[in-house]
């Protein structure tokens, strides 16, 4: 965490700390918007496997979207989907070899990411986004999703119309939403069980669903798709705690890696790992 994290990091603390003095529903609100917020990051120089001819923008939900769709000619069709503050260029060691093998390869910035337009997004935007590319760009093949984007993705699927020949890249995916909040109110020192409490309710008025409802565990029971997932035993930001639990279940559709020493940003551009990827498609 560079120093402007660390400063924005105490500045939230207090402004919630202050909601907190007042309400907790507040609280909980600003809690929430905090959790569905990127940090702005300075736009990034577009990398060598995406050119301006391969560009595609469309509209959702009034938003700009932009993103790619290379090789045009392939016969089969791959979605790229990044992480919370990230982007689609950050998939760039993987274009090159899916298109080796046949494969048409799209991939978008987010909405609120990247040079897509809006300020913040929660994971049934981030499905609901998906599906809406399947619908206009598909139907997919196959998909690689980290992160974030590997819990949109199987949100999506529960809904999007596949076999047990689509297949599913899951790289340190976000497995139990429940996690990464309490991860996140680790971070904002929020310890006021109250404020936990109007943030579920929050969720529950905003999604009709409880918080435990976004969880890949629960989704994965509904999906048929064949699934790669990698999770490496030192990430800090998606317990592998919750992998494993996934794990134990025995789905006989999901094949499990495990990796050590390269962490939640690191397994996805690690060479070995990514040939592992290509192969799997």
């Amino acid at each position: 965490m560079n120093l402007r994290q660390k400063l924005m990091l105490a500045y939230l603390r207090i402004k919630i700390k202050i909601y907190r003095i007042f309400s907790a529903r507040a609280a909980a609100k600003l809690a929430l918007q905090i959790f569905c917020t990127p940090l702005p990051l300075q736009p990034r120089k577009e990398k060598e496997v995406f050119q301006p001819s391969d560009a595609v923008s469309f509209l959702w939900k009034g938003f700009k979207i932009a993103g790619y769709r290379v090789n045009i000619s392939g016969t089969k069709r791959l979605l790229l989907l990044h992480g919370f503050n990230s982007n689609c260029n950050n998939f760039e060691k993987y274009v090159a070899p899916a298109i080796k093998k046949g494969y048409q390869v799209f991939a978008f910035d987010a909405p609120a990411h990247g040079r897509s337009e809006g300020k913040s997004i929660n994971a049934l935007d981030y499905s609901d986004f998906v599906v809406c590319l399947n619908n206009n760009f598909g139907p997919f093949d196959a998909y690689i999703a980290h992160s974030f984007g590997g819990l949109a993705a199987c949100l999506a699927l529960e809904h999007i119309p596949h076999s047990t020949h689509t297949k599913l890249v899951l790289i340190a995916p976000a497995t139990e939403t429940s996690s990464a909040i309490k991860d996140a109110f680790k971070r904002l020192d929020i310890r006021s069980k109250k404020v936990g409490l109007e943030f579920e309710k929050l969720s529950l008025e905003i999604s009709n669903h409880p918080i435990s409802w976004f969880s890949i565990r629960r989704a994965v029971k509904n999906i048929n798709a064949r699934i790669l997932w990698l999770h490496d035993e030192d990430d800090c930001i998606t317990p592998i705690k919750d992998a494993r639990a996934v794990e134990e279940d025995g789905y006989p559709n999901i094949r499990f890696i495990f990796s050590q020493s390269l962490g939640h940003r690191d397994i996805y551009r690690d060479e070995n790992q990514i040939k592992k990827v290509i192969e799997f498609l």
